[in-house]
């Protein structure tokens, strides 16, 4: 894997640029403090192809692929996809934001009888649950888990569902082999590329007429379902691992040195 990385630079400047790198703002002032940064960069760790690329563009940087993640390679877990009793069962896993937008995969399990939630994470109490899917128990809320506390809900569940604002989401839906349906039009941070890189759907979830089309479809098509997930787990597994970024870092180690 480091073998693939451009060989060795002859630079004097020896400091390596990590992080985000190319944010979201891009005021004036911060591109100057971007290029005063980059004169005394010789290498960059970027936390997404996309920002790699941009670096390379627009800073003259060399800039190596990082993938920022929290998953080992072999935490990835394969599981054999079954589509249960003709519903669709979406998860969330994460701290209750805002900006995550969980309320609408509650109205979603109101309007579409064959869809089930679970939300799993601190702060879901603040979520309104009507009682008749409450009672059901075709929407449930869970206090903070990890690990293998996880997995028996993303067994149970068919996909992954961000309705919000994306991040360390997606690398977890791909170590349990789920596929991730995001919000088109959310300001996802870096580690939502994998889900583009792998073709993974994302849909607006402001508009009713596609997100009832999108579930229609997935019901209908339960092969793509696990096609999704095992898409993005099989190129997670190659560059969005511990080990990918220990193999980055290692690279820029030896230039260091």
């Amino acid at each position: 894997m480091i073998a693939a990385f451009p060989a060795l630079s002859d630079l004097n400047n020896k400091n390596v640029w990590r992080g985000h790198v190319m944010g979201k703002s891009q005021s004036l002032l911060l591109n100057v403090v971007r290029g005063f940064l980059s004169l005394r960069a010789g290498k960059c760790l970027a936390y997404s192809q996309l920002q790699s690329a941009r670096v390379n563009r627009d800073l003259d940087v060399e800039a190596i692929r990082f993938n920022n993640t929290e998953v080992r390679e072999w935490k990835c877990r394969e599981v054999p996809y079954k589509q249960q009793n003709n519903s669709l069962n979406l998860i969330f896993v994460g701290r209750f934001q805002r900006r995550k937008k969980l309320q609408k995969l509650i109205d979603l399990a109101l309007r579409c009888p064959a869809v089930c939630v679970r939300l799993i994470g601190p702060g879901m109490e603040n979520l309104s649950v009507p009682g008749e899917l409450y009672h059901t128990g075709r929407v449930e809320c869970y206090e903070k888990m990890s690990g293998e506390d996880l997995d028996s809900h993303f067994d149970w569940a068919d996909l992954v569902a961000s309705p919000g604002d994306a991040g360390l989401l997606v690398m977890n839906a791909a170590r349990h082999q789920k596929g991730i349906i995001i919000d088109s039009s959310g300001l996802h941070a870096p580690e939502y590329w994998l889900a583009k890189e792998t073709n993974q759907p994302f849909i607006d979830f402001s508009n009713e007429d596609a997100v009832h089309d999108f579930v229609s479809s997935a019901l209908e098509n339960p092969a793509i379902v696990e096609e999704w997930g095992e898409s993005l787990q099989e190129i997670a597994r190659k560059r969005y691992t511990i080990e990918y970024m220990e193999a980055a870092r290692m690279y820029v180690l030896g230039y260091l040195r």
